[in-house]
Protein backbone atom coordinates (compact mmCIF):
# COMPACT_ATOMS: atom_id res chain seq x y z
CA UNK A 1 0.00 0.00 0.00
CA UNK A 2 3.26 2.02 0.31
CA UNK A 3 4.69 1.48 -2.89
CA UNK A 4 3.89 3.54 -5.83
CA UNK A 5 5.33 5.91 -8.47
CA UNK A 6 8.45 7.92 -7.58
CA UNK A 7 7.00 11.54 -6.86
CA UNK A 8 3.66 10.09 -5.89
CA UNK A 9 1.94 11.58 -2.49
CA UNK A 10 1.16 8.80 -0.14
CA UNK A 11 -0.05 9.51 3.39
CA UNK A 12 0.42 7.65 6.54
CA UNK A 13 -1.12 7.70 9.83
CA UNK A 14 1.35 6.60 13.09
CA UNK A 15 0.22 6.15 16.72
CA UNK A 16 2.15 6.31 19.10
CA UNK A 17 2.08 5.04 22.91
CA UNK A 18 1.56 8.66 24.98
CA UNK A 19 -0.11 10.30 21.95
CA UNK A 20 -4.00 10.23 21.71
CA UNK A 21 -4.32 11.18 18.52
CA UNK A 22 -3.52 9.67 14.78
CA UNK A 23 0.06 11.38 13.64
CA UNK A 24 -0.61 11.85 9.70
CA UNK A 25 2.55 12.25 7.74
CA UNK A 26 1.94 13.02 3.89
CA UNK A 27 5.66 11.65 2.07
CA UNK A 28 6.64 12.11 -1.61
CA UNK A 29 7.69 8.70 -2.93
CA UNK A 30 11.17 8.61 -4.22
CA UNK A 31 13.70 6.58 -5.23
CA UNK A 32 16.30 6.78 -1.82
CA UNK A 33 20.34 6.38 -2.42
CA UNK A 34 21.45 5.10 1.12
CA UNK A 35 25.19 6.87 1.22
CA UNK A 36 27.32 4.53 2.30
CA UNK A 37 30.00 7.68 4.12
CA UNK A 38 28.43 10.41 6.18
CA UNK A 39 29.68 12.83 8.37
CA UNK A 40 28.91 14.56 11.90
CA UNK A 41 25.72 17.03 11.15
CA UNK A 42 23.94 17.38 8.04
CA UNK A 43 24.31 20.95 6.76
CA UNK A 44 21.17 23.15 5.52
CA UNK A 45 21.05 21.94 1.88
CA UNK A 46 21.35 17.76 3.18
CA UNK A 47 24.72 17.37 2.30
CA UNK A 48 27.61 16.34 5.54
CA UNK A 49 29.68 18.30 7.66
CA UNK A 50 32.84 16.45 8.01
CA UNK A 51 34.27 17.88 10.66
CA UNK A 52 33.70 17.97 14.30
CA UNK A 53 32.83 21.03 15.76
CA UNK A 54 35.55 23.39 17.43
CA UNK A 55 38.61 24.76 15.78
CA UNK A 56 40.97 21.73 15.87
CA UNK A 57 40.09 21.17 12.21
CA UNK A 58 39.80 17.50 12.87
CA UNK A 59 37.69 15.16 10.23
CA UNK A 60 35.31 12.83 11.22
CA UNK A 61 34.14 10.29 8.17
CA UNK A 62 31.77 7.34 9.10
CA UNK A 63 31.91 4.51 6.91
CA UNK A 64 28.41 2.58 7.40
CA UNK A 65 29.33 -0.44 4.48
CA UNK A 66 31.89 -1.04 1.80
CA UNK A 67 29.89 -0.82 -1.51
CA UNK A 68 30.57 0.22 -5.33
CA UNK A 69 30.28 4.01 -4.53
CA UNK A 70 31.83 3.92 -1.34
CA UNK A 71 35.46 4.90 -2.27
CA UNK A 72 34.45 7.87 -4.85
CA UNK A 73 32.25 9.09 -1.96
CA UNK A 74 34.92 8.96 0.64
CA UNK A 75 37.66 10.90 -1.63
CA UNK A 76 35.08 13.11 -2.07
CA UNK A 77 34.63 13.53 2.03
CA UNK A 78 38.16 13.65 1.72
CA UNK A 79 38.37 16.34 -0.84
CA UNK A 80 35.51 18.37 0.89
CA UNK A 81 38.14 18.14 4.17
CA UNK A 82 41.53 18.77 2.21
CA UNK A 83 39.83 21.93 0.80
CA UNK A 84 39.22 23.26 4.68
CA UNK A 85 42.53 22.40 5.37
CA UNK A 86 42.16 19.23 7.66
CA UNK A 87 44.52 18.18 10.12
CA UNK A 88 43.78 14.77 11.28
CA UNK A 89 41.10 12.42 10.62
CA UNK A 90 38.67 10.05 12.94
CA UNK A 91 37.28 7.13 10.72
CA UNK A 92 34.52 5.77 12.48
CA UNK A 93 33.56 2.14 10.89
CA UNK A 94 31.31 1.06 14.41
CA UNK A 95 28.39 -1.48 13.10
CA UNK A 96 30.05 -1.48 9.78
CA UNK A 97 29.03 -5.55 8.55
CA UNK A 98 32.00 -5.06 5.78
CA UNK A 99 31.23 -5.54 2.04
CA UNK A 100 33.27 -5.65 -0.75
CA UNK A 101 37.11 -6.58 -0.69
CA UNK A 102 38.11 -4.31 -3.43
CA UNK A 103 36.70 -0.92 -2.17
CA UNK A 104 38.45 -1.86 1.22
CA UNK A 105 41.55 -2.28 -0.47
CA UNK A 106 41.21 0.99 -2.43
CA UNK A 107 40.41 2.41 0.69
CA UNK A 108 43.73 1.43 2.34
CA UNK A 109 45.81 2.86 -0.74
CA UNK A 110 44.88 6.04 -0.05
CA UNK A 111 46.78 5.70 3.56
CA UNK A 112 49.77 3.89 3.27
CA UNK A 113 52.89 3.96 1.19
CA UNK A 114 54.36 2.06 -1.90
CA UNK A 115 54.21 -2.04 -2.16
CA UNK A 116 53.05 -2.61 1.86
CA UNK A 117 50.21 -5.86 2.35
CA UNK A 118 46.98 -4.84 2.64
CA UNK A 119 45.86 -8.35 3.21
CA UNK A 120 46.45 -11.18 1.95
CA UNK A 121 44.24 -14.47 1.32
CA UNK A 122 44.79 -18.33 2.78
CA UNK A 123 42.91 -21.32 1.32
CA UNK A 124 41.30 -24.54 3.56
CA UNK A 125 44.58 -26.23 3.04
CA UNK A 126 46.55 -22.91 4.85
CA UNK A 127 48.35 -21.93 2.01
CA UNK A 128 49.04 -18.42 0.60
CA UNK A 129 46.04 -17.57 -2.35
CA UNK A 130 46.77 -14.13 -2.75
CA UNK A 131 48.20 -11.00 -1.90
CA UNK A 132 47.04 -7.21 -1.96
CA UNK A 133 49.91 -4.49 -2.25
CA UNK A 134 48.81 -0.74 -2.07
CA UNK A 135 50.19 1.39 -5.27
CA UNK A 136 52.08 4.03 -3.54
CA UNK A 137 49.80 6.77 -5.08
CA UNK A 138 47.48 7.35 -2.34
CA UNK A 139 47.92 11.19 -1.62
CA UNK A 140 47.20 10.73 2.45
CA UNK A 141 50.16 8.98 3.64
CA UNK A 142 50.87 11.44 6.18
CA UNK A 143 47.70 12.26 7.42
CA UNK A 144 47.21 11.43 11.35
CA UNK A 145 44.37 8.61 11.56
CA UNK A 146 42.50 7.35 14.57
CA UNK A 147 39.68 4.49 13.83
CA UNK A 148 36.55 3.91 15.30
CA UNK A 149 35.67 0.01 15.75
CA UNK A 150 33.36 -2.31 17.98
CA UNK A 151 32.29 -5.83 18.46
CA UNK A 152 29.65 -5.04 15.23
CA UNK A 153 32.28 -4.19 12.85
CA UNK A 154 33.00 -6.97 10.77
CA UNK A 155 34.99 -8.71 7.27
CA UNK A 156 35.66 -5.61 5.21
CA UNK A 157 35.83 -2.85 7.96
CA UNK A 158 38.75 -5.27 9.70
CA UNK A 159 40.44 -5.24 7.01
CA UNK A 160 41.18 -1.63 6.81
CA UNK A 161 41.83 -1.43 10.47
CA UNK A 162 44.02 -4.07 10.34
CA UNK A 163 46.02 -3.03 7.62
CA UNK A 164 46.44 0.76 9.03
CA UNK A 165 47.10 -0.39 12.40
CA UNK A 166 49.68 -3.04 11.23
CA UNK A 167 51.77 -0.47 8.99
CA UNK A 168 51.40 2.04 12.03
CA UNK A 169 49.12 4.62 10.19
CA UNK A 170 46.20 4.40 12.48
CA UNK A 171 45.55 4.40 16.56
CA UNK A 172 42.13 2.36 16.96
CA UNK A 173 40.14 2.86 19.36
CA UNK A 174 36.54 1.38 21.05
CA UNK A 175 35.94 -2.44 21.13
CA UNK A 176 37.62 -5.89 19.74
CA UNK A 177 35.97 -6.55 15.87
CA UNK A 178 33.23 -9.35 14.93
CA UNK A 179 35.87 -11.55 13.75
CA UNK A 180 34.59 -12.40 9.95
CA UNK A 181 37.51 -13.23 8.11
CA UNK A 182 36.10 -15.67 5.36
CA UNK A 183 35.87 -15.87 1.51
CA UNK A 184 33.03 -16.55 -0.31
CA UNK A 185 32.90 -17.68 -3.78
CA UNK A 186 29.14 -17.32 -5.80
CA UNK A 187 28.91 -20.50 -7.78
CA UNK A 188 25.68 -20.91 -10.51
CA UNK A 189 23.39 -23.50 -10.50
CA UNK A 190 20.71 -24.78 -12.55
CA UNK A 191 21.52 -22.35 -15.59
CA UNK A 192 21.23 -19.49 -13.30
CA UNK A 193 18.30 -20.27 -11.39
CA UNK A 194 20.06 -20.94 -7.88
CA UNK A 195 23.74 -20.42 -6.25
CA UNK A 196 25.92 -22.20 -3.80
CA UNK A 197 27.60 -19.64 -1.81
CA UNK A 198 31.01 -21.52 -0.69
CA UNK A 199 33.85 -20.47 1.79
CA UNK A 200 36.72 -21.26 0.06
CA UNK A 201 39.50 -19.12 1.98
CA UNK A 202 39.98 -16.75 4.82
CA UNK A 203 41.54 -13.35 5.62
CA UNK A 204 44.77 -12.47 7.38
CA UNK A 205 46.55 -9.34 9.00
CA UNK A 206 49.62 -7.76 7.16
CA UNK A 207 50.73 -9.15 10.16
CA UNK A 208 50.43 -12.50 9.09
CA UNK A 209 47.33 -12.96 12.44
CA UNK A 210 44.49 -14.15 12.00
CA UNK A 211 41.32 -12.06 11.35
CA UNK A 212 38.47 -14.90 11.31
CA UNK A 213 36.97 -16.43 14.65
CA UNK A 214 36.15 -19.73 14.51
CA UNK A 215 32.93 -21.36 17.00
CA UNK A 216 35.74 -22.85 18.48
CA UNK A 217 37.63 -19.71 19.04
CA UNK A 218 38.15 -17.96 22.63
CA UNK A 219 38.77 -14.71 23.96
CA UNK A 220 42.86 -15.37 24.50
CA UNK A 221 43.15 -16.49 20.21
CA UNK A 222 44.11 -14.26 17.62
CA UNK A 223 40.91 -12.99 15.63
CA UNK A 224 39.84 -9.34 14.59
CA UNK A 225 41.19 -6.38 15.45
CA UNK A 226 41.92 -5.20 18.98
CA UNK A 227 41.99 -1.47 20.39
CA UNK A 228 45.35 -0.56 20.88
CA UNK A 229 46.22 -0.16 24.88
CA UNK A 230 45.18 3.33 25.18
CA UNK A 231 42.37 2.95 23.14
CA UNK A 232 40.25 0.70 24.56
CA UNK A 233 36.87 1.51 25.68
CA UNK A 234 34.19 -0.91 26.25
CA UNK A 235 30.37 -0.29 26.50
CA UNK A 236 27.63 -2.26 27.46
CA UNK A 237 24.10 -2.97 25.92
CA UNK A 238 22.68 0.28 27.90
CA UNK A 239 25.39 2.21 27.24
CA UNK A 240 25.78 1.09 23.41
CA UNK A 241 22.01 1.69 22.89
CA UNK A 242 22.21 5.27 24.56
CA UNK A 243 24.93 6.19 21.90
CA UNK A 244 23.18 4.81 19.18
CA UNK A 245 20.11 6.73 19.91
CA UNK A 246 21.68 9.93 20.49
CA UNK A 247 23.70 9.44 16.59
CA UNK A 248 20.19 9.35 15.41
CA UNK A 249 18.97 11.85 16.80
CA UNK A 250 22.15 13.99 15.77
CA UNK A 251 21.70 12.72 11.87
CA UNK A 252 17.78 14.22 11.25
CA UNK A 253 18.14 16.98 8.52
CA UNK A 254 17.80 20.38 10.44
CA UNK A 255 15.08 21.46 8.36
CA UNK A 256 13.12 18.42 9.83
CA UNK A 257 13.83 18.48 13.42
CA UNK A 258 10.77 21.66 14.24
CA UNK A 259 7.79 19.72 12.49
CA UNK A 260 8.41 16.25 13.57
CA UNK A 261 9.49 17.55 17.12
CA UNK A 262 5.85 19.07 17.47
CA UNK A 263 3.72 16.18 15.86
CA UNK A 264 6.04 13.53 17.58
CA UNK A 265 7.81 14.06 20.98
CA UNK A 266 9.17 17.25 23.02
CA UNK A 267 12.62 17.78 21.04
CA UNK A 268 15.68 16.80 22.80
CA UNK A 269 18.30 19.59 24.04
CA UNK A 270 20.82 20.53 21.32
CA UNK A 271 24.24 19.00 21.48
CA UNK A 272 27.05 20.98 20.81
CA UNK A 273 29.45 17.97 20.31
CA UNK A 274 29.13 14.16 19.76
CA UNK A 275 31.58 13.71 21.94
CA UNK A 276 29.23 14.38 24.95
CA UNK A 277 27.46 11.56 24.30
CA UNK A 278 30.04 8.96 22.74
CA UNK A 279 32.75 8.14 24.55
CA UNK A 280 34.27 5.87 22.12
CA UNK A 281 34.46 9.12 19.91
CA UNK A 282 35.93 11.43 23.11
CA UNK A 283 38.63 8.81 23.66
CA UNK A 284 39.51 8.95 19.69
CA UNK A 285 39.65 12.95 19.86
CA UNK A 286 42.14 12.94 22.58
CA UNK A 287 44.40 10.34 20.98
CA UNK A 288 44.45 12.28 18.03
CA UNK A 289 44.77 15.62 19.34
CA UNK A 290 47.81 14.17 21.29
CA UNK A 291 49.20 12.98 17.55
CA UNK A 292 48.72 16.36 16.50
CA UNK A 293 50.38 18.20 19.09
CA UNK A 294 53.14 16.18 18.27
CA UNK A 295 53.55 17.44 14.65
Amino acid sequence: MLRGKPGEEVALGVRREGQDQLIEFHLIRALIKIDSILGDLRQADGSWNFFLPGDERIGYVRINSFGDSTVSEFEAAMQWLTERDCRGLIIDMRNNPGGLLQAAEKLCDLFIPADALIVSTRGRDARMRDKYFSSGKGPYQDLPIVILVNGKSASASEIVAACLQDHGRATIVGERTWGKGTVQNVIPLENGNSLLKLTIASYWRPSGKNIHRLSSSKETDEWGVKPDPAGEVPLDEKQSAAWQDKRRQRDVLPSTIAPLAAAATPAQPAVNSPVEFDSQLERAVKLLAAKLSQM
